[in-house]
């Protein structure tokens, strides 16, 4: 059973808002143990990495030569549950596919967007910040009674000041072998009483910060546990990058008359689980 190896991915999630690459890996290796023991009968963890020199493979061994360093981190199964994930998570390919289709990817674009180099600078450390990073853990955060909670964190460097930190959430009914949309859960009508009881929330950590303030702040992006609903915001949405990412979550108590009948019975899933 995956449930609550919160603490380990936090850790994961504050390593990688630092741009600690390295600390992130360690952290998130930690994590997938943790993961991996408690539901290794049904789930496993696919993982690469690898570095991709700009001029040649020589590069591997200067820490400061241009090149770009990736990492997946993935959960993966087998049987319905495989087919399942990878539909939602991978774009209806493996674990393996996935992550080999995105590093030729962020390989062509490292190398088209330093085309302009004919070969390394002369100062790598006074020129432009020509080595890219890029980080990407899927963790299942919940799996009990059918209900699959995944939180895919990508880190990504690739110059300016700082890396930039994308938490994107799939709740997942393997039931109904489907993944469930905000839409799914929301009784007709009662998106704009959702919004009021976010904003409320928001409102009690006094967000969202001067200057960020919204008309709608119910979002695609959300997750289910056993305490409640969660919105997940993106870097700058609410508040200056130096606050980080912000998720509001609403206790299930404080959904009456949102939940539809679907999100009601996903509701008494969860905590039934818990």
């Amino acid at each position: 059973m995956i449930k609550r190896c919160f603490g380990g991915h936090g850790a994961v999630t504050a390593a990688l808002r630092r741009g600690l690459l390295l600390e992130a890996l360690v952290l998130g290796g930690l994590f997938t143990s943790c993961a991996a023991a408690e539901e290794s009968a049904a789930l496993s963890i696919y993982q690469t990495k690898k570095i991709i020199p700009l001029f040649s493979a020589d590069a591997q061994e200067d820490e400061k030569a241009p090149r770009l360093s990736v990492s997946f981190t993935l959960p993966a199964s087998t049987g319905r549950r495989a087919a399942l994930l990878n539909k939602v998570l991978y774009d209806g390919v493996t674990p393996e596919e996935y992550a080999s289709a995105k590093i030729d990817a962020l390989t062509a674009e490292y190398r088209r967007s330093n085309q302009i180099l004919d070969e390394p600078p002369e100062v790598p450390s006074a020129a432009p910040p020509y080595a890219w990073e890029y980080l990407e853990e899927t963790a299942v955060t919940y799996a009990e009674n059918g209900v699959l909670v995944c939180e895919r964190t990508v880190y990504a460097f690739s110059g300016g000041a700082h890396g930039s930190t994308q938490i994107q959430w799939f709740v997942i009914d393997e039931k109904a072998g489907a993944q469930v949309r905000i839409g799914d859960i929301v009784a007709g009508g009662a998106l704009p009483l959702l919004n009021e009881r976010i904003k409320a929330a928001l409102a009690g950590r006094g967000l969202p910060a001067e200057g960020f303030e919204q008309a709608d702040y119910v979002r695609a992006n959300f997750f289910l546990s056993p305490s409640g609903l969660g919105i997940q915001y993106d870097d700058y949405e609410l508040a200056p990058h130096a606050e980080g990412l912000i998720t509001v979550e609403l206790p299930f108590s404080a959904l009456g008359g949102i939940l539809n009948k679907k999100g009601t019975a996903l509701a008494a899933r969860l905590k039934t689980a818990a």
